[in-house]
């Protein structure tokens, strides 16, 4: 299996790289540039073309999905090339000198690139892979109902498209729970999974894992690798800190993969770096003459690859720069050729300054508030899952960084966070990166506090006013500053001042033992909890992708559907009760099975006399017509018998909840019209429906 991973991993990684490198050499990038962008234009192609076959009607596959997306690249390249332009890229970051390691020179860009993807690849082995008991397990959450039964149906109905999203794409109308048709849902990364798994041949959940990996590990390093080199042109000091900044965030990425499991927002934020990097250059001014229409398409690729991988990453970039447009403002109505004695115009220049921030600022106001009120959004910024807590303890939890799963705050980054305050105000041209920290913190806050008022979804709208995603943009903005500070302590090391250095040794030994050592723990409740917070992400991945019986849907309970498959002709109609785990044995295995969600809202009539009244099929005509309309041929049930008290579940699940299942989950072995088919223990069977009369 784990072979099967490495070939998933490098095929999920060549999807993401191959074609998009030579795309945008030919848009004018430099190479190191190209690289780390190279994932914005495949990831627009492989979510885009789905869409527009989808409308004419053509089915989607590697084939129409890879071919033109290799062609067009191949196009733009070919044209850069005949111009001669390959040589003399539009869009680069500053030069840097070579360095010189062990006798050889290594360009800085190289040197630069393997720093970044090789400690990330590290944290990626230590936080997720060595924890994975085995390569094709999966974390049996909400969320995972929709993704991995979604990828297994855009694999056995060629129908891609994120505007017309459904568990039931390749299943006939009859046997669909759903009383309406799918509608939107960004699925970029569900398409890059489907191709993976197609390509390969390996499991729904190997090419998951695959893909979270490949992300982690080389998406976004390079986008943050290119970011920091946009940023801090000179500051060579404060690329290398970046490296290990953009490390050392334990709620980056790992915080998606433990809940939800969100890993469409992992894949829109690994892509936000790169994207806002080009932009950051093109601004400054650092492109060749002429790219305004290189600079446009670039823009739109990434808007589409943002926008359908997770549209919150489309206003993640907004509030940056947001922040960066603001301070670009500032600077260009700064200078004034007016004399100082020329009090009348210096006034009347202080004013159009002050004029042309505050329409700047309405602007930016005002365009995030239209966008709140766009009906097509109201289902995302008015989203509220109740949650409260006292305003003081939020303060303190957002300020020590302590964000969801983490047990214990993140002492180390919040000393290097400071520092980074402390740096970015000291050189004031970079004081600007506060700004979007200070709208993230706020809003995370806020939404911790009590994501019903209106400000919270004001705020945090577009976030589904979601503490937990709004507290990972906050550590994704805090990555600079980090940076910043990170350099600040380096540089201090190597001051000639014996104290100063002495301390800023010290200060940097200790934040890195406090951030990546994961042996340290201490009590607390009686439990050791490890003071490396990267650790306690290791420990709630290996818990969370854990096979035990503890499992809603344990990996006995996979064995014994996987064995049910072999008793259970292709295609024929299998009832479930998606609570006890089958939920997501459509997504893992491809059994047919009739209920693909726990949730029992906007299913049909017919979906819910099945849910509440099938253990009566032998007497109740009503179902019996229902059985038979749908042609359901067998029954699934995992937790015959068990209890809400006894059992296992996912959080959203709760006691009165069983009753809507009780028609399925209440047959048991005697009850008649039903024969068992298939056994293992107490709690499973497979029942085959038998015909009456």
């Amino acid at each position: 299996m784990w072979a099967e991973f490495a070939f998933a991993l490098l095929v999920s990684t060549l999807l993401l790289f191959g074609p998009g490198y030579p795309f945008m050499r030919g848009l004018g990038l430099s190479r190191p540039l190209a690289l780390a962008c190279a994932p914005l234009y495949c990831v627009c192609m492989y979510v885009g073309l789905p869409m527009v076959y989808y409308e004419l009607g053509v089915a989607s596959s590697v084939l129409t999905v890879l071919l033109p997306t290799v062609v067009v690249a191949a196009c733009a390249y070919a044209i850069a090339w005949r111009r001669g332009s390959l040589a003399n890229p539009r869009f680069a970051c500053s030069a840097q000198a070579d360095l010189k390691l062990w006798g050889r020179t290594i360009p800085f860009d190289v040197a630069m690139g393997a720093l970044y993807v090789g400690l990330a690849a590290i944290v990626c082995l230590w936080v997720f892979v060595s924890a994975l008991p085995q390569a094709d397990t999966f974390y049996p959450r909400y969320d995972n109902q929709t993704h991995l039964n979604l990828i297994r149906s855009f694999m056995d109905s060629g129908k891609w498209s994120s505007l017309h999203t459904s568990s039931y794409l390749a299943s006939p109308p009859n046997q669909s729970p759903l009383s309406g048709a799918g509608g939107f849902y960004p699925a970029a990364w569900h398409c890059l999974v489907v191709l993976t798994c197609l390509i390969t041949g390996a499991p729904v959940t190997v090419g998951v894992n695959a893909s979270v990996v490949a992300m982690a590990t080389f998406v976004f390093p390079l986008a943050a690798c290119a970011f920091m080199r946009s940023l801090f042109r000179q500051r060579r000091a404060a690329m290398v800190c970046g490296a290990f900044v953009t490390t050392a965030f334990a709620s980056w990425p790992w915080h998606f993969v433990v809940t939800g499991p969100l890993y469409p927002n992992q894949l829109s934020l690994s892509l936000l770096f790169s994207a806002l990097a080009v932009v950051v250059l093109f601004v400054r001014g650092e492109h060749a003459r002429g790219s305004i229409a290189r600079f446009v398409a670039f823009c739109l690729v990434s808007v589409i690859a943002l926008a359908l991988s997770h549209s919150s990453a489309v206003f993640s970039a907004y509030v940056f720069l947001a922040a960066f447009g603001f301070d670009y403002v500032l600077r260009a109505t700064r200078t004034s050729k007016t004399r100082p004695s020329d009090s009348d115009q210096n006034l009347r220049a202080r004013l159009v300054r002050v004029a042309l921030l505050a329409g700047y600022c309405v602007v930016v106001v005002g365009f995030w508030v239209l966008c709140l009120h766009i009906p097509a959004l109201q289902s995302v910024v008015m989203f509220q899952k109740g949650t409260s807590d006292g305003l003081l303890h939020v303060m303190v939890t957002v300020g020590t960084l302590k964000f969801g799963a983490l047990p214990l705050p993140q002492i180390g980054m919040c000393l290097v966070c400071i520092a980074g305050i402390v740096a970015v105000l000291k050189q004031r041209s970079y004081a600007w990166l506060l700004l979007p920290v200070a709208f993230f913190a706020v809003a995370t806050v806020v939404s911790f506090w009590n994501d019903g008022t209106r400000i919270a979804h004001y705020l945090g709208g577009f976030w589904y006013t979601d503490s937990r995603r709004l507290s990972v943009n906050l550590s994704l903005f805090l990555m600079p500053v980090a940076a910043a500070g990170a350099a600040m302590l380096f540089e201090g090391a190597r001051k000639e001042d014996r104290r100063v250095a002495w301390a800023c040794r010290i200060a940097l030994v200790g934040i890195l033992l406090l951030v990546y050592v994961p042996g340290v723990r201490i009590p607390r409740g009686g439990e050791a909890l490890p003071v490396s917070q990267l650790q306690a992400m290791r420990d709630r991945v290996e818990s969370s992708y854990g096979n035990d019986e503890t499992q809603v849907y344990s990996k006995r309970e996979m064995d014994f559907v996987r064995r049910a498959m072999e008793v259970v002709p292709p295609n024929a109609l299998v009832v479930n009760a998606a609570p006890d785990g089958s939920v997501w044995a459509y997504g893992t295995d491809g059994i047919n099975t009739l209920y693909r969600s726990h949730r029992v809202v906007g299913q049909s009539d017919e979906a819910k006399v099945m849910r509440e009244h099938l253990c009566e099929y032998a007497t109740n005509p009503k179902v019996q017509e229902v059985v038979r309309h749908m042609g359901a041929s067998y029954v699934l049930v995992l937790d015959k018998g068990v209890s809400y008290e006894d059992g296992s579940w996912i959080p959203q699940f709760v006691k009165g909840d069983m009753k809507k299942w009780a028609g399925i989950m209440g047959i048991d072995d005697q009850t008649p019209g039903f024969s068992v088919e298939l056994a293992e223990g107490d709690e499973m069977r497979l029942y085959r429906i038998e015909p009456l009369g």
